[in-house]
């Protein structure tokens, strides 16, 4: 039996097809891979940003405690870029206008801003505190000085918008101006020279904060400012300090301010009469019982204790170009004056009353014009 042997023909069409199969499950895969690639870094990244969102909100939030301590502290200043190894950096900005703190924390190349406007609560300043200079009772004012119950900025520079005080607060006494060169101001009215405009003036109810020292300073009649009391005057610049030079004359002391800051008491506890020259210029509170400034500028507030005082600016007046001296009343330069124990008023204690995520414009529809620093 003849067996018939049947060859198939291959005419290479099937390999043809086989081939763009191939190319085409390459294709497929390629790109599913490719898509899955692209979806895990992506997913990769996202990650990585949810995770630095809080971790930059945190900066953010270090830097708004930063710049809240600073402000205390009289820094209006920026706050300047912060670096943190291996965690990030923040800064800071304050709008003493709007009381507004604008604060960015980047890490991770994820930057968090938050804003927040800030009040005060409790007692700024001291309740002897009534102008930029308070007297219980009558004063006269010589010589080349300037009296200014507007409010500045620690710096002595003049904040536009601000809630300034009367130049002179007296309790039932007569201010006694003996020299033009002599400019009160306040409020908002700058300082002019004689005669006296009536409305830069403030006239106290009570003197009952303006008979003692430690009333000033909204102390009880106990208590004792015996760790900061001296029987000279200081021999440098106050730094943010408590200096009470006790006099027990009515001799006349003069005492270099260097620039220092603080609270500085020149007074006779017996007699209410002494007499202190001071030069150079100092930022804070200044309560003394006589004053005479040579070519001396305080930023903040003077009280004098002694009832009929004296304040004096620069002598020689009237002699060609002399200097002359200034009382500026600054919330600012008492808001960073050293706190006592037990005293009624406070390092400015600051709240958050908004924050937000973003510019600080975003706050602008319901804080258009937020509370003034002084407000409880």
């Amino acid at each position: 039996m003849k067996t018939i042997k049947i060859e198939k023909q291959n005419t290479g069409n099937e390999k043809g097809i086989a081939l763009i199969w191939a190319y085409l499950m390459s294709a497929f895969l390629l790109t599913v891979l490719t898509g899955f690639y692209g979806y895990t870094m992506w997913d990769s990244r996202t990650m990585t940003t949810e995770l630095a969102k809080p971790q930059a909100f945190y900066l953010a939030e270090a830097a708004i405690d930063k710049k809240l301590t600073e402000i205390r502290s009289g820094n209006l200043n920026s706050l300047t870029t912060v670096t943190l190894p291996s965690v990030g950096t923040y800064q800071a900005t304050y709008d003493p206008t709007n009381n507004i703190i604008t604060a960015m924390g980047t890490t991770s190349g994820t930057t968090t801003t938050v804003a927040v406007t800030i009040g005060n609560a409790g007692q700024i300043v001291p309740p002897g505190v009534n102008a930029a200079v308070t007297v219980p009772a009558g004063v006269n004012l010589t010589g080349n000085l300037t009296i200014d119950g507007r409010n500045h900025l620690g710096d002595g520079s003049l904040l536009s918008v601000g809630n300034g005080l009367g130049g002179v607060a007296t309790y039932q006494g007569v201010i006694g101006v003996e020299q033009t060169n002599v400019k009160i101001g306040g409020f908002a009215t700058a300082p002019m020279p004689m005669p006296i405009d009536p409305t830069v003036l403030f006239q106290m109810t009570t003197d009952s904060h303006n008979q003692t020292l430690n009333a000033v300073l909204g102390l009880s009649n106990s208590s004792s400012l015996t760790s900061v009391t001296y029987q000279v005057p200081p021999s440098q610049a106050l730094n943010h300090q408590i200096y009470y030079y006790q006099v027990s004359t009515n001799s006349v002391n003069s005492i270099d301010l260097a620039g220092g800051n603080g609270i500085l008491i020149i007074h006779d506890p017996v007699n209410s009469n002494s007499q202190v020259t001071l030069t150079n210029n100092f930022t804070g509170l200044v309560i003394c019982d006589n004053l005479t400034l040579n070519n001396s500028r305080v930023v903040g507030a003077v009280v004098s204790l002694k009832t009929a005082s004296a304040i004096t600016g620069d002598a020689n007046v009237g002699k060609g170009a002399q200097p002359e001296s200034f009382i500026l009343y600054s919330q600012e330069a008492l808001q960073g004056i050293p706190s006592i124990p037990g005293a009624s008023y406070g390092q400015f204690s600051l709240r958050i009353r908004r924050w937000v995520y973003g510019d600080a414009s975003r706050l602008a529809p319901t804080f258009s014009a937020p509370p003034p620093l002084t407000e409880g």
